[in-house]
């Protein structure tokens, strides 16, 4: 007799069928007990933040300020950036404006400027992309901005409506009255909102700062003219749409009413900024 026929005959016909199972539950036990693999970092994200500004120290011309970088989980960008870059914003004077002291004086005429903040993005998120290959930035023609914000240093000798800054999406009026004086802003998907009286004395031949900050969460607007204070609610919560590609925009003009800022008025300092967690204003 073949003794392997014989061993077989003491053994279960189903003995097959057991082992496999044993070598299955034995697979299933080592895997459960055993370290876990590597785990994956998660991808990096990007985001962008930029400013515009006018200091009128040595032109007319204006700085674009563009950073791109890591995001920082709050909507902003990771500092420090990947990278920084400003960008001359050129104006042409239509009219009476000068230069002095680190201000421009209208005399009876205004500034009209070249605004691309597309292209300035697009160049730098190609600069990122030398730094980081993955950088990459989304920048609609029309970008929503939860926050918009604004500050002017103003001196005006004289009453009247006083356009500041005009944005096709963004426009900021000095209303300065004999004894009181407002802001008003009109910006696309919400509308004019204006501030209330303020009467930072003396209103006219003296300096005074004039601050609107539009932010949502929920979306309020807030004015500031040379500490008088004031927050008008808003609503529904609705973000301003911003055209980003090239587009003029006007200093002591308001193309939409036609009115010219007054003979004499200066302004020292404009910015505009949609500010964001880690780099916003």
């Amino acid at each position: 007799m073949n003794p392997r026929i014989r061993k077989n005959r003491f053994l279960p016909m189903n003995f097959t069928h057991v082992a496999r199972w044993f070598l299955l539950w034995a697979v299933l036990l080592v895997g459960a007990v055993a370290p876990a693999g590597p785990v994956m970092a998660q991808e990096e994200s990007f985001a962008s933040y930029w400013k515009l500004t006018f200091d009128f120290e040595n032109s007319f011309n204006g700085n674009l300020h563009i950073d791109i970088g890591y995001h920082d989980g709050a909507g902003g960008v990771k500092g420090p950036a990947l990278v920084s870059r400003d960008f001359a914003v050129a104006c042409q004077r239509v009219g009476s404006v000068g230069l002095n002291s680190g201000a421009a004086v209208f005399t009876g005429g205004y500034l009209a400027c070249q605004l691309d903040v597309k292209r300035a993005m697009m160049e730098s998120v190609a600069a990122c992309q030398q730094v980081e290959a993955k950088c990459a930035i989304a920048l609609d023609d029309h970008h929503l901005y939860p926050h918009l914000h604004m500050a002017a240093t103003v001196y005006s000798t004289t009453w009247g409506n006083t356009p500041l800054f005009y944005h096709q999406d963004a426009r900021y009026t000095a209303l300065v009255g004999t004894s009181s004086t407002q802001l008003a802003t009109t910006l696309t998907n919400m509308g004019a909102i204006d501030s209330a009286l303020a009467a930072p004395p003396p209103i006219l031949n003296n300096w005074h700062t004039y601050r609107s900050a539009y932010d949502c969460n929920p979306c309020a607007m807030s004015f500031d003219i040379s500490g008088a204070s004031q927050v008008v609610p808003v609503g529904p919560d609705q973000q301003v749409s911003f055209y980003t590609p090239q587009s003029t925009i006007y200093i002591g003009y308001d193309p939409a009413s036609g009115t010219v800022i007054p003979v004499n008025t200066a302004i020292a300092v404009l910015a505009i900024d949609p500010p964001n967690a880690g780099t916003g204003g």
